[in-house]
């Protein structure tokens, strides 16, 4: 090994040069199902910044109907940085669970407003039950009462 310099100069070199057309097909490969869908959640994460400044930038990178690596390297570099809108949207509570906590509280107030129905359903029930019975008391006292007929004879 005489001039190991040379060689690994010569070795740095080839690398290089077979790396470019690697990188380049690396770049000019689509993107994965899985970062197709990362882009679909910042839609969540910050509307309007999706629909202002993700949207024509990815409609103009997807006019051949994909969407390829350094294309979504170039929407990154124009959109920016994420970092706050993902810190709040980590801290606030999914929409999911805030629906959930209303439709359990709405089923809360409508047990209690059943309860208290059918209890002044209940009271006034037997209040009208009491009034008949009241009523029926009065009336049998007011009608004088039908002799009985007498029975037919049985023998002949």
């Amino acid at each position: 090994m005489r001039h190991p310099i040379l060689i690994l100069c010569i070795f740095l070199v080839c690398a290089s040069v077979l790396a470019i057309p690697l990188w380049q097909r690396y770049q000019d490969s689509e993107i994965s199902v899985l970062e197709y869908g990362s882009l679909y959640s910042l839609r969540r994460l910050d509307p309007d910044l999706f629909r202002d400044k993700l949207l024509p930038e990815l409609e103009k990178a997807m006019a051949d109907g994909r969407l390829t690596r350094g294309e979504l390297r170039a929407i990154e570099a124009k959109i920016g940085s994420l970092g706050p809108a993902f810190l709040e949207a980590a801290k606030a509570s999914p929409l999911e669970e805030q629906f959930g906590a209303g439709l359990r509280e709405a089923e809360k107030k409508a047990a209690e407003a059943g309860r208290s129905l059918g209890d002044s359903l209940g009271k006034a029930l037997d209040g009208a039950m009491d009034y008949m019975l009241r009523k029926s008391e009065e009336l049998s006292k007011q009608i004088p009462s039908v002799p009985s007929r007498p029975e037919p004879p049985t023998k002949f």
